[in-house]
């Protein structure tokens, strides 16, 4: 089954860690309260500070491009185990993944996949970005600037009614910008979630109503 990605040793789950460091990744854990973002609300399965949580920061990395499947679908429902018992009772769920800059299925999109098969709900992949601002290693004036627009292909698809719950599943969330930008792009529907496997915080130390 491989060794764990962080001390090497023997690991049994398909999070890539052994159980002793998954112990310790539970130290990053996110409260179940739900994160305020601008009005909107975001939960994760950690908190990540690079430069303080060395396992996250390695499983993280290791769990960028397309071919972690399993590790992301485990991580998926441990999620949904987490918050399942929060979600509105009767509320239809479309998860809806962070757009991939060429529509392929990348990490965002793995992690939606196995939030919708955890969770029971509608994988919605209906957003695009229309911007040319790249994220990696841009300030949060530039991540501001991230623009999204529905797919022409599944407009007819999107339900606008309030008995639906939005999840919108992107790997990280620092600045919140593309979750912003995503909830512009669907009409700012009332029930609208950010569900990410982890937060990260700022090098500068905003405060979270900053962000």
């Amino acid at each position: 089954m491989g060794c764990c990605l962080n001390c090497g040793s023997f690991r049994p789950s398909l999070g890539c860690l052994c159980h002793s460091c998954e112990g310790a990744l539970k130290f990053w854990a996110e409260d179940l309260e739900t994160q305020p973002l601008r009005g909107l609300q975001i939960r994760s399965l950690y908190r990540w500070v690079p430069g303080r949580s060395d396992i996250l920061s390695r499983l993280i990395l290791w769990l960028k491009g397309s071919r972690q499947k399993e590790a992301w679908h485990y991580y998926a429902k441990e999620m949904s185990r987490n918050y399942c018992e929060t979600l509105p009772r009767n509320f239809k769920i479309y998860v809806v993944p962070a757009p991939s800059k060429k529509g392929q299925t990348d990490h965002a999109m793995l992690w939606a996949q196995g939030l919708s098969q955890a969770l029971g709900a509608e994988l919605l992949p209906c957003l695009r970005k229309t911007g040319q601002y790249a994220q990696r290693g841009a300030d949060r004036g530039t991540r501001a600037l991230i623009e999204m627009e529905l797919i022409e292909n599944n407009t007819d698809t999107v339900d606008f009614e309030s008995q639906i719950l939005w999840i919108f599943a992107d790997d990280i969330v620092t600045t919140g910008a593309t979750a912003r930008s995503a909830h512009i792009a669907l009409g700012r529907p009332a029930n609208f979630q950010i569900w990410a496997l982890a937060q990260r915080s700022l090098s500068c130390g905003a405060s979270k109503d900053l962000l």
